[in-house]
């Protein structure tokens, strides 16, 4: 929060050699207009100013601690504080989503603690012709280090680590915050077998059906990935037919357990005594 205080009382008690400096912390505010005055429930911090004595710094706490009105100035504004529920883990499909966009999402969810698991990388999609994003990533390959060309830039070509890289530039990668950060993310091309049967997310401010005009230019990264040096597509396409044949198997039996189920609970509440239909319904089975 952004705000000037005027606490009554408080320059008469600072030192000549220097002003009292107090930090207020506020954590509840009873307003009763836009301006004016405002009842406070605060917790006052009193810090020694240089070359001042112990007496004029404990009356500028007496004072601080007993006062209960303050003056604000017409510029108070409070913070919009974002209430968000942490899973343990997150799979994001990234199927259909933009490249720049997805990455700035998953960027701010990684600093803020959530762990990320992107599947399924090869089918993001950047905006423009693949002409032209063919020509920009050639031009991104000649970039070298001239007397060693070992040490990098490293020109990765996979699609899963063309996220990993575009996420990576959105944070401080070299410090400890970003190398945490960074540590809680995984990226995949296909749909791995540890996450295969888990829930999976879309970004919807990521989307390219959302975002991009219906008339313009896109490609795949899947596709732009092969013309520039990745030879794995067709083995992740192979390995994605089986899956999806896998997961329609597992959801046509996922469904005549639950018709079954259903069937059980209806007989159970036509044929048996209502006592033991309620016995039942404690528990869920009925």
């Amino acid at each position: 929060m952004m705000f000037s205080i005027s606490i009554p009382g408080l320059e008469a008690t600072a030192h000549p050699c220097g002003p009292v400096h107090v930090r207020v912390v506020l954590y509840s505010v009873q307003a009763e207009g836009s301006q004016g005055v405002f009842a406070l429930d605060l917790f006052v911090v009193a810090k020694k100013p240089r070359h001042s004595c112990v007496s004029s710094f404990s009356d500028a706490w007496n004072v601080a601690a007993q006062e209960r009105e303050f003056t604000f100035s017409k510029d108070f504004c409070t913070r919009r504080v974002s209430k968000m529920t942490f899973k343990k883990v997150v799979v994001i499909d990234c199927q259909g989503h933009l490249l720049g966009r997805l990455a700035s999402v998953v960027a701010k969810e990684l600093l803020k603690g959530q762990q990320i698991i992107c599947v399924r990388c090869e089918d993001i999609n950047i905006s423009g012709s693949l002409h032209r994003n063919r020509l920009k990533y050639q031009r991104f390959l000649r970039l070298r280090m001239n007397s060693n060309p070992r040490r990098g830039p490293y020109h990765l070509r996979a699609p899963s680590r063309i996220l990993w890289r575009t996420i990576r530039g959105m944070l401080r990668h070299k410090v400890e915050r970003g190398q945490k950060a960074l540590a809680r993310l995984q990226v995949f091309e296909g749909v791995p077998t540890m996450v295969e049967r888990k829930k999976r997310m879309v970004v919807p401010s990521a989307l390219r059906i959302v975002r991009l005009k219906p008339k313009r230019n896109f490609c795949r990264l899947g596709d732009l990935s092969s013309q520039v040096g990745w030879s794995h597509g067709d083995l992740v396409a192979r390995l994605e037919e089986k899956r999806k044949t896998r997961s329609s198997a597992y959801y046509q039996k996922k469904k005549e357990r639950t018709k079954m189920q259903a069937e059980a609970k209806s007989f159970a509440q036509t044929t048996l005594p209502k006592d033991q239909v309620a016995f039942l319904q404690q528990y869920g089975h009925a």
